[in-house]
């Protein structure tokens, strides 16, 4: 096994020690008690006592630090980082470490009743083995970096298979030493979860037996209690196990695919005798197969298949991806709240843990822009559904969590709207599509056309990265959520705080303009109580949604003239249709804070500025007075964002102090004597 310069060759020592694994470990799982229904072969019968023990000398031996066990999974453990420096040797080692795997998980459930030293040193085998999978797991999920850009999707087919094969193969392993109580760190679940969690990621056609008895083990998916305690099997059936596991078997062809997957994992199939043998109609190719029937007609479709779940699959619950089984309809709310609920525990648990352990695990990998979409889609959800408490309180906080996140990177909007177009792209193809790519690109013009006008063309706020589909897509969706929220979304604060996520300055203005519309007599709601109360909670809001302070301190954009004449429109309001600036919410605060800081930006850059003026025309005295004074404390406070918050604030409180103002209409030389203010120097 050694090359010409002596070394050894991994490749050849891999395949040799596989081989040998492979038909060692096939003799095991044909004398596993748990398929040798008629008991009449057994272990003893084939092996003698000397034979087990030298088998786990050897085993012991290759699962020793920096054996070839560790080398194998260091090799595979690598899939996640992109291509494999080596093809070849990824493949010999992903060969031997499921032979490895597949004996280790065989003998530790057929040497019962064997001599005790022969016990001692199959759990000292699965001891280590099992440090070793930590191990490679801890190497391989580097701390957090902050890139989350999706792996290259140019893997082969039959790279993916022997990957998920080998990984299989320790998830087998781990589950195993789960029931088993090897198992007692939670933070040796959150590394075991994320391998696992990912691995149902990649799962495609045909792996529906391994997603089957991935999700057959509740403790890996319950959140109630501690998962790694006995007592735990108490609280019954994860309901995300029950959902999936549904869906595996939820109708005829979905069970006669789950069968044929067990049988190409070299099983008996749902039951000993299964759906038959192996039959000319499962081995056709999907084009192959008759064309899917209208829906109504009473038979499966090819829809009724599962597999590939895709990255976001754990999100995708949220969006009504995993269907409710069929049944009584207070039955159906009652198992979709369920499933919500236990979803938003497991990857609010997920989450935090691989925070506090610094590792980019499975929940880090994925896009903050993907999840906080599908997230936001738990507000499309009936009333009954969103009246849960576990619901709102688990949701609001990975939407705080989220939302803390979102924006740092240019690419969180755009992942958002290429999962809102991929989520919604069936519905947009039916309708009036050609109606609305061309009212889309009349809007486009004219805003443009107005932005280069107003702003002396130094800036586009039109994110380039977005096209017409997702921008379409994306308002679908905030049609969506308006809707939802007018109904009855309006009494949660998690729906408060998800419809203005569309008001962030990542979101093209056409989008933030939007939700201002939809929102038509209702701004006044979109505060919350506390934001009222706490003025941090306030400016923490308000930092979040001002685009930045003036261009020339912080390179920001500046805004187009869409959105600031739609602000405009809603400060010229009636006083009585919002709440006295005295006392007022966030969305006027946005408002003030977005004129004022536009103003400020006209003031220092000389363009715009009687386009500014014409606006505060429009406005009462009062709301013109604090206009002019942030402006001017924003100025001499250096121009950065917190400058501009910081402003806005101070002008509200210091007007709440003083004796109202009297409001009244404004003429041009009100408003001119008060943007002279602005750039007066205080005495």
């Amino acid at each position: 096994l050694a090359d010409d310069d002596g070394s050894i060759s991994w490749i050849l020592k891999f395949r040799w020690n596989g081989s040998r694994l492979a038909y060692l470990s096939s003799w095991f799982q044909i004398l596993d008690p748990a398929l040798n229904h008629d008991g009449t072969e057994d272990l003893k019968d084939h092996f003698t006592s000397e034979d087990i023990e030298d088998i786990l000398a050897a085993l012991n031996t290759l699962a020793e630090p920096g054996g070839d066990v560790h080398k194998a999974w260091g090799i595979v453990t690598q899939w996640s980082s992109g291509e494999a420096e080596n093809v070849e040797i990824e493949a010999s080692a992903s060969c031997f470490l499921h032979g490895f795997m597949s004996i280790v998980l065989s003998l530790s459930k057929s040497l019962d009743g064997t001599p005790p030293q022969i016990q001692q040193r199959n759990r000292d085998l699965s001891q280590k083995t099992y440090q070793r999978i930590l191990d490679g797991l801890q190497s391989v999920l580097k701390p957090r970096t902050g890139d989350t850009s999706e792996p290259s999707r140019f893997f082969s087919e039959a790279r993916h298979g022997w990957i998920n094969q080998s990984h299989f193969a320790v998830a087998k392993f781990l589950l195993h030493a789960m029931s088993t109580c090897l198992i007692e760190s939670s933070s040796d679940l959150t590394l075991i979860r994320s391998m696992i969690f990912s691995l149902l990621s990649r799962l495609l056609r045909g792996n529906e037996s391994i997603a089957a008895i991935i999700f057959s083990s509740d403790a890996l998916f319950n959140t109630c209690g501690n998962p790694l305690q006995e007592e735990a099997s108490s609280h019954g059936a994860s309901p995300i196990s029950s959902l999936f596991l549904g869906e595996l078997c939820g109708s005829e062809r979905a069970r006669g695919q789950l069968d044929h997957s067990f049988k190409l994992q070299h099983g008996f199939g749902l039951t000993s005798s299964g759906f038959g043998p192996f039959g000319s109609y499962s081995l056709l190719s999907t084009v192959d197969q008759p064309s899917a029937p209208a829906a109504g007609d009473g038979v499966d479709t090819l829809e009724d298949h599962l597999l590939p779940l895709g990255r976001n699959w754990l999100w995708q619950i949220f969006s009504g991806s995993a269907r409710t089984r069929e049944g009584a309809s207070a039955a159906g709310l009652e198992e979709a709240t369920d499933v919500i609920a236990a979803a938003l525990q497991l990857i609010l648990d997920q989450d935090e843990a691989e925070e506090v352990m610094l590792i980019g695990g499975y929940s880090t990998q994925i896009p903050v822009g993907s999840k906080l979409y599908y997230l936001m889609n738990i507000c499309l959800q009936s009333e009954e559904v969103l009246n849960d408490d576990r619901i709102m309180e688990s949701g609001e906080a990975l939407l705080d969590r989220y939302l803390k996140e979102f924006g740092a990177n240019d690419s969180d909007v755009v992942t958002f709207c290429q999962e809102c177009l991929c989520h919604s792209a069936p519905k947009n193809k039916v309708g009036n599509g050609e109606e609305k790519e061309e009212e889309t690109a009349l809007n486009e013009r004219d805003q443009k056309v107005l932005e280069d006008f107003v702003n002396n063309k130094d800036m586009s706020t039109t994110p380039h990265q977005i096209s017409k589909e997702e921008l379409r897509s994306l308002e679908a969706f905030l049609e969506d959520m308006s809707k939802s929220y007018r109904e009855y979304g309006a009494q949660f604060d998690f729906c408060t705080k998800c419809i203005r996520v569309f008001l962030l300055p990542s979101f093209p203005p056409s989008i933030r303009c939007r939700v201002l519309q939809e929102m038509d007599g209702m701004v006044h709601l979109l505060t919350l109580p506390k934001e009222l109360e706490i003025e941090t909670e306030m400016a923490q809001l308000l930092l979040r949604s001002v685009p930045g302070g003036l261009p020339e301190a912080d390179s920001s954009l500046r805004d187009g003239s869409d959105i600031l004449n739609k602000v405009n429109g809603i400060l010229a309001l009636e006083p009585d249709s919002l709440r006295p600036l005295h006392g007022c919410g966030y969305v006027t605060t946005y408002c003030i804070a977005l004129l004022a800081r536009n103003l400020g930006s006209c003031l220092t850059s000389g363009s715009g500025v009687q386009a500014a003026k014409r606006r505060l025309q429009k406005l009462d005295s009062q709301t013109v007075e604090i206009i002019c004074r942030a402006t001017k404390l924003f100025l001499q406070n250096g121009g950065k964002r917190d400058a501009l918050v910081d402003a806005v604030l101070k002008s509200l409180s210091d007007l709440k102090n003083e004796m109202e103002l009297s409001r009244h209409s404004v003429d041009p030389q009100f408003v001119e004597k008060c943007v002279e203010q602005c750039i007066t120097p205080s005495n």
